[in-house]
Order: structure tokens, then C-alpha cells, then sequence
């Protein structure tokens, strides 16, 4: 009896023993592996810091609209404006005395009056000589005078002279209305630019083109800048006389061409 406990004692001794053992197998099995999980996943965290983060596609800026074509309600100032053939200015200039202020005509002959731009650009100031003035401003103008006749006056220094220079007759700077009708016969009547007039202010500077019967067909020829691709501008006539719509009444610049064609229909 005691052989028999003594060896149940001893088998399931070593069955513990076998079961420790498998347990200890199976508990360094997990260990390696999570061990291996946990290196793959530095490694794939180390990969995707080092992947550099993609450049961000680049927003094209907004794209400014186009300055609108200047009409009634939305003019513009014109620039300065330039002198040139055939303008015809006034131009006035005295000495300035510095110590009472008052100013004297020039000694010689004086210089009062319209002047007419003469077709090689110069203005004639009488014994003063002759001045170049084309394609110059007023402001211009006035410093060219004031220097030109400084250079020929005696013991009359430029800061006394008093130049005053604008324009009588603004003779150089124009448009065209180019009536066309279903014959071959056509007209061209040249304005005067003023700076303010539109489509409907050009019409009516113009007799005889507002016939009654007579459909128009209107569009301005807008020359380029500097030689470049001219702008063509149609116009709602119909619009502008019937309903008030301002957007195609135009503001006239200089050198328009505002092409008028009557329908017989």
C-alpha cells in the first residue's frame, strides 16, 4: 500500500513538473512575440516620421476682374492732359517784384495772349524766340516757359517770373462718328474730346442720324494701347434711349471710332 501511494506521489509530481515547464514555454513564447510586434512597430513608426509629409498643393491666387469700361454713372478722370498740334493755349507771364509782390508785364515785349502749337510742336513767343511744348502737361509747360524766357531776360532770375499756361482750344485730342447707311456712302464727323460725353452725348452732337424708320446698329472701335488689339464695344442703343439702361452708354475717350449703321428695316 505504501509502494503504491509513494509512486501516485512521485507521477503526479512530475506531471506539476511537466505543466510548470509547458507554462514557462508558452508565457516565453507570448513574451517573444509581443517583443517582435512591438519592434515592427517602432520600426514602421520610425518609417512613417522619417516619410516626409507631401507639399500641399499651391492655391492659385484670386484672379482681379477686369477694370470696367467706363460709362455713365462710372466715369473716370482722364490724365493730364498733354499739349500738341494744333492746340491753341493762353499763356500769360509778369515779373514778380519780391518785395512789394506785385507783378509788372515783361520788359521788351510782353507776353499775353493765345498761342497756337505750330505743327513741329514749338510755341512762337514773339522777340522771346520759341519754346517746344508737345507732349508736355500744363505743369510742364509752365516750367519750360518760365526757363525759356529766364535764359533770355536780364536780371530777371526764373523764381520772379510769374507763367501761367493753359488751353483755349483743345484742338489735338478728338473722336470720330463714322455713319454708315445701306449704300456706300459713308460720313465722319470729327468731335472735340470734354472729358464727359458718352455714346448718347455723341449722338446727339450729331444731326441728321436719328431719323425716325431708321433701326441703329452702334459699337465703339477702342484703339489699343500703344499699337495694341483694339476694343470693340457694342452698344444697346434701344436700351439706353428706351429703358434707361446705362451699362453700354459708354464714356467717350480720345480716339474713338463710334461706327453708326442705319437699317433701313
Amino acid at each position: 500500500m505504501r509502494g503504491i501511494r509513494g509512486t501516485f506521489t512521485f507521477v503526479t509530481a512530475v506531471a506539476i513538473i511537466g505543466l510548470l515547464v509547458l507554462n514557462w514555454r508558452a508565457q516565453v513564447q507570448t513574451q517573444q512575440k509581443l517583443d517582435a510586434l512591438a519592434a515592427l512597430g517602432a520600426e514602421r513608426s520610425v518609417a512613417v516620421a522619417a516619410t516626409p509629409a507631401p507639399t500641399p498643393t499651391p492655391v492659385p491666387a484670386p484672379v482681379a476682374p477686369p477694370v470696367a469700361v467706363p460709362r455713365e454713372l462710372q466715369k473716370i478722370a482722364l490724365p493730364p492732359y498733354v499739349i500738341e498740334a494744333p492746340d491753341q493755349l493762353s499763356i500769360e507771364v509778369a515779373v514778380k517784384d519780391p518785395k512789394t509782390g506785385k507783378t509788372n508785364p515783361l520788359p521788351t515785349q510782353p507776353i499775353s495772349g493765345p498761342f497756337q502749337v505750330r505743327p513741329d510742336g514749338t510755341v512762337g513767343l514773339g522777340a522771346w524766340g520759341s519754346v517746344a511744348l508737345t507732349g508736355r502737361t500744363l505743369e510742364e509747360a509752365v516750367s519750360a516757359v518760365r526757363n525759356h524766357v529766364a535764359k533770355r531776360a536780364e536780371n530777371v532770375p526764373a523764381e520772379n517770373l510769374v507763367v501761367i499756361v493753359d488751353v483755349r482750344a483743345y484742338n489735338s485730342k478728338a473722336y470720330y462718328v463714322i455713319a454708315d447707311s445701306n449704300t456706300s456712302k459713308q460720313n465722319v464727323i470729327r468731335l472735340p474730346i470734354t472729358g464727359g460725353d458718352t455714346v448718347l452725348d455723341a449722338l446727339a452732337n450729331v444731326s441728321g442720324l436719328l431719323d425716325q424708320g431708321h433701326k441703329l446698329s452702334i459699337r465703339i472701335a477702342r484703339p489699343g494701347k500703344n499699337g495694341g488689339v483694339a476694343q470693340m464695344l457694342p452698344v444697346d442703343w434701344e436700351g439706353i434711349t428706351q429703358h434707361g439702361v446705362t451699362y453700354t452708354n459708354y464714356q467717350i475717350l480720345p480716339g474713338d471710332r463710334l461706327h453708326v449703321t442705319r437699317d433701313s428695316d
